[in-house]
């Protein structure tokens, strides 16, 4: 058990000073831009393969399920767990959805409960990393135009 423990640590960003990239709890004008444009695109790219309104706003309701729970769950200290917990629960609720509207009944409904237990968590810590790296983009870009404020002006 303990490789999943060095793992899990290396996963939050304990080894090598790394930084971990997660929805941020305040945000500032580059960050909203990122995100409006990253919407902009799945809606295109929804739209351009015909996806049903229900795929797509379970798509959406999932990815900022997991994106406020970044920010919100543990007070933004570990956004990998939150994603994962996020996601199982946010998947499970569409499962129950769908299995509550299903017209022709389910054989195994513990069987797909079960499996949507985890391609949740899996679906969580995929969509996760992607919300993480929309914001180490958006860092990228705003480094540039950061200034150190203990610094003489050039003038």
């Amino acid at each position: 058990m303990q490789w999943v423990k060095r793992i899990w640590s290396a996963s939050r960003g304990k080894f090598f000073g790394q930084t971990v990239y997660s929805v941020p709890r305040k945000f500032d004008l580059l960050a909203i831009f990122a995100v409006w444009i990253v919407i902009s695109i799945f809606l295109g790219i929804a739209t351009t393969l015909n996806w049903n309104l229900p795929i797509t706003g379970a798509v959406i309701y999932l990815v900022a399920l997991i994106g406020l729970s970044q920010a919100v769950l543990f007070r933004g200290k570990d956004p990998r767990l939150a994603s994962v917990i996020s996601g199982t629960l946010g998947f499970v609720s569409i499962v129950i959805f769908l299995i509550l509207n299903f017209k022709g009944g389910l054989n195994q409904p513990a069987l797909v409960f079960a499996f949507s237990l985890l391609l949740g968590a899996i679906f969580g810590y995929v969509v996760g990393t992607c919300v993480g790296g929309i914001f180490l983009v958006a860092d990228f870009f705003r480094k540039p135009f950061v200034v150190n404020r203990n610094s003489e002006p050039n003038l």
